[in-house]
């Protein structure tokens, strides 16, 4: 498989947990413990920490098959779209009480 494909099938999974995450959090909105909150918490941040272990892994590949300002492109475009979908989760999911 290419990079980009297994690239995209990491990334897929990556929602999927952090859909999880998101679904746990809104099943017990209401009765979230100080235990439950501390699990969400570590889950999230595994996701993160995934994530960029995922781009950094991925740069690595690219900029052995392309010049670096290129693959420094991708990085910028990648940062981008993380972030929009961050924004996005963000503004859906309610803030902890």
């Amino acid at each position: 498989m290419s990079t980009a494909v297994l690239y995209d099938l990491s990334s897929i999974g990556r929602i999927f947990r952090l859909r999880g995450i998101i679904k746990t959090y809104a099943d017990n909105y209401q009765q979230v413990t100080d235990a439950m909150a501390n699990d969400l918490a570590k889950r999230s941040i595994e996701v993160q920490k995934k994530r960029t272990a995922l781009i950094e892994k991925t740069y690595d590949k690219v900029v052995k098959v392309m010049p670096a300002k290129r693959a420094v492109r991708f990085l910028q475009v990648e940062n981008v779209l993380n972030q929009l979908i961050d924004i996005q989760v963000s503004v859906e999911v309610p803030l902890m009480e």
